[in-house]
């Protein structure tokens, strides 16, 4: 998976009035050029309405699906009314535009849509809301089709065979046509490019094998931005690659900081892929996106990417993973990883200046927050000083586990100067 953020991204549509939303996909596939239509000016906002109804936008496709596994002639696009009162609850759903008055799928629909709760408003809220769904052939047959683009862009080109870039998606697609990676459209991913893509490992009986999931909000997105999903794809393949390479290896990553290391590098990869395949192709329109991970990789070595996107401080990290590899003594590292704890806890914490500046300073401590007791952890591995059972920081060493308390407590007071920018600048980030 790729970013885990708040943030989700739609598709644009037409918007009719302020208490309008932008249009979400379903399980399947959302016409473009959709239209929903609002009423009241003073009802919700277009965030407050989208908020709600993207996380349960699979309830209505699944209406769809146990209805058409009844009656193969429920149609493929639908539009769905319903009214949210002042105090946020539904009072009134219905499907307008079925054509077909196939009850049981309608009572469905009726039945999920009354259950959602909204914010209250000033005024209550009309909206009315198409989807338009695809078949599961269908829409595999689309994905099929990205990853074909993909081999053309690069596998059938000329292009460096011992590049990164060029061996993630090689030796994937290999893997792909040997069956021991499978691809697959996954209906319950999110309607979202950073989390509509996903490699993971499953077990089928006793047989495991890694599959590479992509949402059908990607594969409908494909055709009018295809770099993003192009580059979403690469990054999935790395950590397809790395699977094939080592399984054992790729699900021990398991602890916070190994994470981070390992999107990172996907990232990167990433990052390479828009540079020397997306930015020299006239064909392709890169998102803000692309081109900030590109100009970090470019300019600062990541950094800014990491700090910007991924929240997190690049040398920390590599302070905090590299210390139990130094060829110094358990008391030295330990000492190296206090050190580390002080500095953040000595400086202040200023409250006034730009934005960036203000996110900046928390960044350290949120990263050394987070990967402290991994890296603890790993000082004490080497010198075998792990006891069979459960293991905690607090217990093994309690004045690192003192420093980190003081440490969360001055993130804590400080929290929204951290997470309100994030979620701001990955919120621009995605605008495409």
């Amino acid at each position: 998976m790729r970013i885990n953020s708040p943030l989700t991204i739609m598709l644009a549509t037409t918007l009719l009035g302020s208490a309008c939303m932008k249009a979400a996909t379903t399980g399947a596939a959302l016409r473009t050029d959709a239209q929903p239509r609002c009423g009241d000016k003073n009802g919700l906002t277009e965030e407050q309405v989208r908020e709600v109804v993207v996380p349960r936008v699979k309830e209505i496709s699944a209406c769809h699906r146990k209805g058409l596994a009844r009656n193969p002639a429920i149609p493929f696009e639908i539009n769905i009314r319903w009214m949210i009162e002042a105090d946020g609850g539904v009072s009134q759903s219905a499907v307008t535009s079925s054509g077909m008055g196939i009850k049981e799928f309608e009572e469905c629909v009726k039945r999920e849509v009354t259950g959602w709760r909204f914010p209250r408003a000033a005024r209550r809220s009309d909206i009315t809301f198409p989807f338009v769904f695809k078949d599961e052939a269908s829409l595999l047959s689309a994905a099929n089709q990205i990853y074909a683009d993909l081999e053309e862009l690069v596998v059938k080109t000329p292009s460096p065979r011992n590049s990164r870039v060029y061996r993630a998606i090689a030796d994937t697609l290999a893997e792909i046509k040997k069956a021991r990676i499978k691809v697959r459209v996954l209906m319950t991913l999110p309607p979202s490019v950073f989390e509509g893509v996903v490699f993971d490992v499953v077990r089928d009986k006793d047989r495991e094998y890694g599959v590479i999931s992509i949402s059908p909000y990607v594969v409908d997105i494909h055709a009018r931005r295809p770099s993003i999903v192009l580059s979403a794809i690469v990054h999935e393949m790395q950590h397809a690659r790395s699977y094939a390479i080592s399984p054992a290896g790729f699900k021990d990553k398991k602890n916070s900081l190994e994470r981070y290391l390992y999107e990172r590098d996907a990232y990167i990869i990433e990052a390479e892929f828009v540079r020397d395949y997306i930015l020299k192709n006239s064909r392709y329109d890169p998102t803000p996106f692309e081109r900030f991970l590109e100009a970090s990789l470019r300019e600062d070595g990541f950094r800014s990417f990491s700090i910007g996107m991924l929240g997190h401080d690049m040398e920390i990290a590599r302070t905090l993973y590299l210390v139990s590899e130094k060829k110094v003594s358990h008391a030295e590292k330990l000492a190296e990883i206090e050190g580390t704890l002080e500095r953040l806890l000595a400086k202040p914490i200023l409250t006034k200046g730009s934005p960036w500046d203000l996110y900046l300073q928390m960044v350290p401590i949120y990263s050394a927050l987070q990967f402290t007791p991994q890296s603890i952890r790993y000082v004490n591995a080497a010198h075998g000083k792990v006891a069979p059972g459960p293991w905690s920081v607090k217990g093994a060493h309690p004045k690192l586990w003192k420093r980190l308390l003081d440490l969360e407590s001055k993130f804590a007071a400080n929290r929204a100067l951290y997470f309100d920018y994030l979620q701001a600048i990955q919120k621009k980030m995605s605008e495409f």
